[in-house]
């Protein structure tokens, strides 16, 4: 929520346009359905932030009940004109390269490897991740920054 917020605040982003799932929220289907609201209205001019701290594999992410195979993110997000930024915290996060190797209008940020686990905090904790706490301790020194709508489970 406070990855949307940051967005908003900065003037990057009008709040219609942020779709938050967190805890029971996390599912394939939000994610489908967010993809399906929000496809349409991203422009090719725009940037659609796909931001997930969570559990994760090599080709799937770790969602509340089925979890999310790469190859269905990958069609999800070839149905999105305009840039598109993949960020994922979670092990195995470069697993999910290929939905953004070769393609000119993405970009990925990953936490691991295909191959290796990415640090994660206690599950009290309320942001799992490296790349997650890093952001926030960048935010929190300079009074804003580089953030997204994101799909957490903690």
């Amino acid at each position: 929520m406070q990855l949307a917020r940051t967005f908003q605040q900065a003037g990057w982003m009008q709040r219609r346009n942020a779709v938050v799932l967190t805890d029971a929220q996390a599912t394939a289907g939000g994610v489908r359905q967010a993809f399906r609201a929000l496809a349409p209205r991203v422009r090719p001019i725009d940037t659609l932030v796909f931001f997930f701290d969570g559990h994760g594999g090599s080709d799937v992410l770790d969602l509340v009940g089925p979890d999310l195979a790469r190859r269905e993110l990958g069609q999800m997000m070839n149905r999105v004109q305009g840039h598109q930024l993949l960020v994922l915290d979670s092990c195995e996060a470069g697993g999910f390269a290929p939905l953004v190797q070769g393609q000119p209008s993405r970009a990925g940020l990953f936490s691991s490897r295909a191959s290796e686990s990415s640090s994660t905090a206690r599950r009290s904790a309320p942001a799992a991740g490296w790349r997650t706490r890093s952001a926030r301790r960048w935010r929190a020194g300079c009074g804003g920054g580089p953030t997204a709508p994101s799909t957490s489970r903690t």
